[in-house]
């Protein structure tokens, strides 16, 4: 029973309770009332499996996850740790695009020329035109594979050479999903342009 489960893995670590629940962010009562009750609910479940640092099926169906039966089928990163490395992936290209747009509307030209003053001090200018798709496509392309891989788990197993998907769990995470959206922004930006400037050419190319 999930009870027992919770109980013997508090226990093995020292915790009270009350440790326990202010860990997984749940009231003291509810982690008694799982381990008297075995009741829970799905949050509180996801809950308590990310305080005692186990998988969400190896609290609720042990035996299950022992058979490699509905576990996930690649380990994922932690919502938040995925949140901050793909921030810290697409905030160089945030920042291209902001001073660019800066610029671009007659706001300031500040920003624009520190980036510059910046690049050029690095030696990034004179290979912009080879450089610029790592911050503006490929950084963000891999903070939104991060953060889907932290948010989105297939379930499943896999027994001679046959892969099964029996499930899949849906996480939310308000930072998480913060930087997919600042992520997909500023990858569409870059990309809506190439695409438009790829139409632009092929209108106006001359025909055999």
């Amino acid at each position: 029973m999930i009870g027992d489960r919770i109980r013997t893995l508090r226990e093995s670590r020292g915790w009270t309770q009350a440790h326990l629940a202010e860990v997984a962010g749940v009231s003291e009562r509810t982690i008694q009332r799982v381990e008297t009750q075995h009741s829970y609910s799905g949050e509180t479940a996801m809950a308590l499996a990310s305080a005692l640092n186990v998988e969400v099926q190896d609290l609720v169906a042990p035996n299950a996850a022992a058979a490699g039966e509905h576990r996930p089928l690649w380990p994922a990163p932690k919502p938040h740790g995925a949140a901050v490395a793909a921030l810290i992936l697409t905030t160089p290209g945030m920042l291209m695009i902001g001073a660019n747009t800066l610029q671009y509307t007659g706001v300031t030209a500040v920003p624009m020329a520190g980036l510059e003053t910046i690049g050029h001090f690095l030696g990034l200018v004179p290979r912009f035109w080879y450089l610029w798709p790592l911050p503006l496509i490929a950084a963000p392309v891999a903070g939104i594979l991060l953060v889907v891989a932290a948010l989105i788990r297939v379930h499943g197993s896999v027994e001679r050479g046959s892969l099964t998907a029996t499930g899949v769990e849906l996480r939310w995470h308000p930072l998480a999903a913060l930087t997919l959206f600042l992520c997909v922004g500023t990858m569409f930006a870059p990309t809506a342009n190439i695409v438009g400037d790829m139409i632009a050419r092929a209108a106006h190319a001359p025909l055999d």
